[in-house]
């Protein structure tokens, strides 16, 4: 439809002044399109040549309203939805919650620590055994090592056993792995010849018996070897080491380890019956085991000690009554006059001589020589009838009035092959319960009361007398 552009208006309206407005609003309904017609100018689109455009309204300050606020309804929230506040979670809830967890759950680390590594598990085996296992130079143990609780990851595993090459190796663990390390080591090897004048009787290394004839080289494997060779009262040991690819050359140096079987007697290991109840204070009766000991089958005697003179390491008994010293034909007596000192100068001169650990007796190696089940040794040369003192034996007679060569009385050896314990002379003794020397078995001088073995006598440490003499004892040598 076509708009004209003059407006019509009835007469009753003609001739009256309308406001601005009023008048654009009805010229717009005037002219609005029928459907299908021509569209109306937008908003933003120009005006068409020769339309009348409205001006806007103008709002003051107290016109505007702010916009209302958009609110948003709140959910509903059944029973079953609703959740209890947050609580907080005590040490002692957590600790009881990880014995539920895994040990090496994130849970189960502390809060605000890191979570511990998981574990593995490692074993290592050799053959041969007992090589030393190191971790990450760490020493851990010698093998076999089982079981070893790690945390994963790479470790580097040395193993090292003398004589053999050193292995290092690296092995991966994984969580809840378990992973066994075992190596066969490879044996480094070297020889060693062994010499020995006279030749020995038996050879050992390491514990181990070779039939080797001397010098010939045996094939070893690279390590330190205890050598012990061995022949009648002698031994020879060293400590040699074979180095891979050489050659170790060793002469051995015998060494005496048992005194003259012709002179000392072995008294094998026993318990037995020592002290008496009429010596209650000083020496009570009781049991006591000895280990095997040597023990000299006779006294010491004039002519063994004249040696020790000779060599400046024993000092000369004086030459007074009663003395054997210097006295022809008394080579073979038991030398007297001597002291505790005197006695143990004697035993240590012998011992350097010998190679051999000579010492005095104590009172109890003493009363277990003279011990011979529930007997005692017999009695020989005590105070009879030629005795110059007055309580002797007018019914005894030994055929001596003083000392008897060593060994010569019938009836004097024990069951033991232990020649003169009781009698002849008074032994000297250590006592280590007084730290005392005394005198045991009695002698040419004394009689009955004074001959039991078990008679306590402490004697001062020089004092010398012609009733007292000496023996000696050697421990049975350990290998």
């Amino acid at each position: 439809m076509q708009v004209s552009s003059k407006v019509s208006v009835g007469p009753e309206l003609a001739g009256r002044r309308w406001p601005v407005a009023v008048a654009i609003l009805w010229l717009a309904a005037c002219v609005a399109p029928e459907p299908g017609g021509t569209p109306v100018p937008q908003q933003n689109e120009a005006p068409a040549p020769g339309s009348v455009v409205a001006p806007k309204p103008v709002v003051t300050p107290e016109q505007v309203v702010a916009p209302k606020p958009v609110v948003t309804p709140k959910p509903v929230v059944t029973p079953e939805q609703e959740v209890a506040p947050e609580q907080e979670v005590t040490r002692a809830d957590f600790l009881a919650q990880c014995e539920i967890e895994a040990p090496t759950s994130e849970f189960c680390a502390e809060p605000g620590e890191p979570t511990l590594p998981a574990e593995a598990r490692l074993a290592v085996e050799t053959r041969p055994i007992g090589a030393r296992v190191s971790l990450d130079g760490q020493f851990v143990g010698e093998t076999p090592v089982a079981g070893l609780a790690l945390a994963t990851g790479t470790y580097a595993v040395h193993l090292a056993l003398d004589g053999y090459r050193e292995i290092t190796r690296s092995v991966s663990l994984m969580p809840g792995g378990e992973e066994t390390v075992f190596e066969s080591l490879v044996p480094l090897t070297g020889t060693l010849s062994v010499r020995a004048k006279p030749a020995w009787e038996t050879l050992r290394l390491n514990d181990r018996p070779y039939v080797v004839a001397q010098g010939k080289p045996i094939l070893l494997p690279a390590g330190v070897y205890e050598v012990r060779a061995s022949r009648p009262r002698h031994l020879a040991r060293a400590r040699i080491e074979v180095g891979a690819g050489d050659t170790a050359d060793h002469t051995l140096r015998w060494r005496l380890v048992e005194p003259d079987p012709a002179e000392f007697e072995r008294l094998a290991a026993a318990t037995v019956e020592i002290g008496a109840s009429a010596y209650e204070h000083q020496n009570p009766p009781r049991r006591k085991w000895f280990p095997s000991f040597w023990i000299s089958r006779n006294e010491v005697t004039v002519g063994a000690y004249a040696r020790c003179v000779r060599d400046g390491a024993c000092t000369e008994p004086p030459t007074e009554d009663g003395c054997n010293w210097r006295v022809d034909g008394r080579e073979e007596h038991p030398i007297n006059c001597v002291s505790g000192e005197d006695a143990r100068a004697y035993a240590a001169w012998l011992a350097s001589h010998d190679e051999l650990p000579y010492r005095l007796p104590t009172t109890d190696e003493f009363e277990r020589a003279t011990s011979r089940g529930n007997d005692r040794a017999r009695a020989c040369n005590t105070c009879d009838r030629h005795c110059v003192w007055r309580y002797r034996d007018v019914d005894a007679d030994d055929g001596f009035g003083q000392t008897a060569p060593v060994g010569s009385l019938a009836g004097c050896r024990d069951g033991a092959n232990v020649m003169d314990l009781v009698g002849n002379v008074a032994e000297l003794c250590w006592s280590p319960a007084t730290q005392r020397f005394e005198v045991r078995g009695g002698s040419f001088g004394e009689h009955a009361a004074f001959l039991d073995p078990a008679f306590p006598r402490p004697v001062e440490p020089t004092r010398r007398d012609p009733t007292q003499g000496f023996r000696l004892v050697m421990p049975e040598f350990e290998p």
